[in-house]
C-alpha cells in the first residue's frame, strides 16, 4: 500500500514518529521537532490533514520522551548565589524567564574583567533547556563586523566614480560623505545553511535621507538586487533612519541588496553597524563595522 504525503511538513512528520518509536533519545529528533514548529503558523501547519499529521508525531514525540513524567526544579546560579528556582512538572510546564539589568546588585556587584561562574543544574527526572543572552551598549564607531552564522559585508559606493568610500578591512571607523552627493549602499549575505526568517536592518547617518528609486530623479542609479533562487525577498520597509529587509526562508549561498541615500546635512552622526539576524533564533546573527560618519 502506497500513501502520498503533500507537504514536506507531513513527510517530516512521519520521520519524526518513526525516530521516536525506535529511538526516542535520538538527537535528531530535536532537530526534527524545531524544524516543525518553524513551518507552523499560530498552531496550524498547511492543511488539516498535514496538522493532523503532525499532532500525531508529537504526541509519539511525549510519549516515547516520557514527557509526562517530567518532574525537576531548575535552578540558576551566579557565582555561587541563586538567581532563580523553578519547578517543572509535566508536559504543560512553561518556560521561566528571567531579566537583570546592569544596574541590578546581582550584576552590578561584579568585580570587571574578571571571569564569573553560571551554572544551570537540574534536580529530578525530565531534560532541562535554557538558552542565556547578553546584551549591552558600545559606540557604534567601536562595533567591528562580526560572523555568528551570517556573514554580512557592506559597502558604500560613489556612483559617480565606482570608488569604494567605506574600507572594510581598514581600522579606521571614520567615514566621510560629501553633503549633496547620492551614495549607493550595497549589502551582501552569506550562510553556509538555510535560515528561516531572516530580518536584515541597513540604518543610515541621520543627516542623510533614503532615496525612492522609483522616482525619475533617481532612477538612474542602479539598485538591482542580486537574490538568486531561494532568496526571494518577502518585504522590504524604508524608515526614515534605515532600511529594513525581511525573507520568510533564505536559502544558503549568496545574496545582495542595494538602496540609495543621499548626505544631505553636514555634521559628524554614529552609525550603527548593518545587522542581519534570525528573528527566533538571536544567536544566529551577522554584522558589519560601526562607523563614525562625517558628512562635510
Amino acid at each position: 500500500m502506497w500513501e502520498w504525503y503533500n507537504s514536506d511538513s507531513e513527510q517530516m512528520a512521519l520521520i519524526l514518529e518513526l525516530f521516536c518509536k525506535l529511538n526516542p533519545n535520538d538527537q535528531m529528533i530535536d532537530k526534527l521537532i524545531y524544524t516543525l514548529m518553524q513551518n507552523q503558523s499560530h498552531g496550524y501547519w498547511q492543511n488539516t490533514a498535514t496538522t493532523s499529521r503532525v499532532l500525531e508525531a508529537i504526541y509519539a514525540y511525549i510519549k516515547g520522551r516520557k514527557l509526562d513524567d517530567t518532574n525537576y526544579k531548575g535552578t540558576v546560579t551566579l557565582n555561587g548565589t541563586e538567581l532563580l528556582g523553578e519547578e517543572f512538572k509535566g508536559v504543560n510546564a512553561k518556560p521561566k524567564k528571567l531579566e537583570l539589568a546592569f544596574e541590578d546588585k546581582e550584576i552590578s556587584s561584579l568585580t570587571p574583567d574578571t571571569p564569573v561562574d553560571v551554572t544551570f543544574k537540574r534536580d529530578g527526572t525530565g531534560n532541562m533547556y535554557y538558552t542565556m543572552q547578553m546584551r549591552y551598549a558600545m559606540p557604534d564607531e567601536y562595533l567591528t563586523s562580526r560572523d555568528e552564522g551570517i556573514k554580512v559585508i557592506y559597502t558604500i559606493i560613489d556612483p559617480e566614480t565606482d570608488e569604494i568610500v567605506n574600507k572594510s578591512d581598514s581600522a579606521d571607523c571614520l567615514l566621510k560623505l560629501k553633503s549633496g552627493k547620492i551614495y549607493k549602499a550595497s549589502i551582501t549575505l552569506e550562510t553556509h545553511k538555510k535560515r528561516e526568517y531572516l530580518a536584515l536592518r541597513a540604518p543610515i547617518p541621520s543627516g542623510a535621507e533614503i532615496l525612492d528609486s522609483s522616482l525619475v530623479t533617481t532612477g538612474s542609479v542602479d539598485e538591482k538586487n542580486d537574490l538568486s533562487w531561494g532568496h526571494w525577498l518577502s518585504n522590504k520597509t524604508i524608515r526614515d533612519n534605515e532600511v529594513q529587509f525581511f525573507w520568510d526562508s533564505f536559502g544558503s549561498g549568496t545574496a545582495s541588496v542595494n538602496f540609495t541615500f543621499r548626505a544631505a546635512r553636514r555634521g559628524i552622526y554614529p552609525l550603527p553597524p548593518v545587522q542581519a539576524e534570525c528573528m527566533y533564533e538571536a544567536e544566529t546573527f551577522g554584522r558589519g563595522d560601526g562607523y563614525l560618519c562625517i558628512i562635510e
